[in-house]
């Protein structure tokens, strides 16, 4: 199981002073997931649903970000886009992981790879 001691999060709350731009990377990162993840709470539009008699609206009470061409809500397409990013990141990553810990396994072996 995973513990915090108060000696971790003294050390984070140090190196986030010392590196200010990394702790606001880290923040947009964190607002990104869990935006991305909560897409279903945070919206009650269908980002693909189209309505015509809605379109090109500026931002509004119903519609925070406005509407495209199409009349989709932007807010939703943007945390539902939020969402495709994150699942094709994490399928990059693994699969880059994958093939280089094989690749590197196999160039420790003697007599395989130069």
């Amino acid at each position: 199981m995973f513990h915090l001691s108060s000696s971790t999060l003294r050390s984070s709350a140090h190196r986030a002073r010392r590196q200010p731009l990394a702790a606001v990377g880290l923040f947009l990162l964190a607002l990104f997931v869990v935006c991305g993840l909560a897409a279903p709470l945070l919206t009650s539009y269908n980002p693909a649903s189209i309505d015509l008699l809605h379109r090109l609206e500026g931002p509004s009470l119903t519609h925070w970000a406005g509407t495209d061409e199409l009349g989709r809500d932007t807010l939703a397409r943007l945390l539902y886009g939020a969402r495709l990013s994150l699942a094709i990141s994490v399928s990059v990553v693994s699969i880059s992981l994958g093939l280089g810990l094989a690749i590197g396994g196999l160039c420790r072996l003697p007599g395989r790879m130069d």
